[in-house]
């Protein structure tokens, strides 16, 4: 289980963003424990904020799970005219 890092510093949005994230891979892990990496869309600053520092934090405890931001908005495909979700 990936401990929670020291949110006294943080204001109260972004450290509920981070404990949101840190609760997520901690539940992933449970379910698949090969799970070494996850992609992950976000859609707010305060969300990338969250995951940068959760990088960070990964990195400071020396856990090997790779978190891989992307590139792209996910709610903006979905939201846009021609999207169709699958049937």
């Amino acid at each position: 289980m990936l401990p929670y890092p020291d949110l006294h510093c943080l204001s109260d949005d972004l450290a509920a963003a981070l404990v949101r994230l840190v609760r997520l891979i901690n539940q992933l892990r449970v379910r698949r424990p090969d799970l070494d990496r996850m992609a992950l869309s976000l859609e707010t600053e305060l969300d990338l904020r969250a995951a940068q520092l959760l990088i960070d934090h990964l990195d400071d405890v020396g856990d090997d799970f790779h978190l891989m931001l992307s590139p792209w908005n996910g709610r903006q495909l979905l939201e846009s005219p021609g999207f169709r979700p699958p049937a």
